[in-house]
């Protein structure tokens, strides 16, 4: 069974400003954009209230294709085991024409989740309501496409999230109408940081939904004060340095990266690209005397008792339990030290080295 996307290809029905004669009310029509895991949360607390029939009446799709194409995107899944009817966006948002409502009318309101594209003015213009949009951080820190990442590299102990309007010509600097903050601890992974603070915003977008008049109302512009970016990471962000990183440096870049774009190095004995994708935690160090302490960083020493390569930082040792070669699948770390002598090994040997990827 599935949801036939329910496209308009037609442009010459769609308001291209704001004005309208009649302020929507509750419940309201409302599009959703959104792509991830983030906006996944936001896309079904919708379609709880939707089916309570109190905020929102109707409720539609607009997502990305899957870069891979093996599969729907996560919000597209959701859909089609909802009944929600999807759209995408072809060819691209500035010709895309926006869909009308059931009963031809447009959606009263725009709710932007972790889509993953600049939402053209246009676009914007088509809501009596305008677009929110649920953003990770407590703007105007780390705005920008990946807030969550940049929270976790940057050791911060705390996050949120802001609810905001779509700025016809800034992007991530519309006004604040809601913001919830969120503890966090120095162990956190990407993903549970990624599912609290898509239930957080989730809950958040309903709030604001409820009264949407008042907090549009006393919605305030953003400050510059405390602003900073939070760009894209890249395969790339997680080519460890080891030299210049140590053991918390190390275990915070695999928390940020880990669950995503990983973290990479490479193996001097083959030339090989890896990935880390388990490590002990720092306080899990070793000590080792001899020729060690004048080893370089990157240097290899596996550990039997707790069955981990330890890998010499910019200062001490960090424990690798697991890793993977480039189109190979995970191993531990007891198969690739017998596979590459390591288990036997007493003295530190120049070819067991892991170092930076090639720029």
């Amino acid at each position: 069974w599935r949801v036939t996307p329910r496209c308009s290809n037609h442009s010459s029905n769609l308001p291209t400003s704001r004005s309208y004669s009649t302020r929507p009310t509750l419940p309201y029509d409302v599009l959703f954009f959104g792509t991830d895991r983030v906006s996944l949360k936001s896309l079904a607390r919708l379609k709880e209230e939707m089916d309570k029939g109190e905020i929102i009446r109707n409720l539609e799709l607009v997502c990305s294709k899957n870069v891979d194409h093996l599969q729907p995107a996560l919000t597209q899944q959701y859909a089609l085991s909802h009944g929600i009817p999807f759209h995408h966006p072809q060819p691209n948002l500035k010709e895309w024409s926006v869909p009308l409502t059931r009963d031809g009318k447009p959606f009263d309101l725009g709710v932007v989740v972790s889509f993953g594209h600049l939402m053209p003015t246009r676009i914007i213009k088509t809501f009596p309501l305008g677009c929110i949009n649920m953003h990770a951080s407590l703007l105007p820190k780390y705005r920008g496409a990946a807030p969550i990442y940049h929270t976790i590299l940057n050791h911060e102990n705390e996050a949120g999230i802001s609810i905001i309007d779509l700025s016809l010509e800034t992007f991530d600097k519309g006004r604040i109408f809601l913001q919830k903050r969120l503890p966090i601890g120095p162990d956190i992974t990407f993903s549970k940081l990624a599912d609290d603070l898509g239930q957080l915003g989730a809950e958040g977008i309903i709030e604001t939904l409820r009264d949407f008049d008042t907090y549009d109302r006393h919605a305030k512009p953003q400050s510059e004060d405390g602003a900073s970016k939070a760009p894209k990471v890249s395969r790339a962000t997680g080519n460890i340095q080891w030299n210049t990183t140590d053991p918390i440096g190390v275990h915070t870049l695999w928390r940020a990266l880990g669950d995503t774009v990983g973290i990479h190095t490479k193996y001097r004995m083959n030339g090989t690209a890896l990935r880390l994708t388990r490590l002990l935690h720092p306080s899990q160090e070793i000590s080792p005397g001899g020729d060690w302490t004048s080893a370089p960083s990157g240097a290899l020493r596996y550990d039997i008792g707790r069955k981990a390569v330890f890998v010499k930082c910019s200062s001490g040792w960090i424990g690798v339990s697991h890793l993977q070669f480039d189109a190979k699948k995970e191993t531990d770390a007891a198969s690739f030290a017998n596979g590459f002598n390591l288990r036997n090994m007493k003295n530190f040997h120049q070819d067991q080295v892991f170092e930076p990827l090639d720029p």
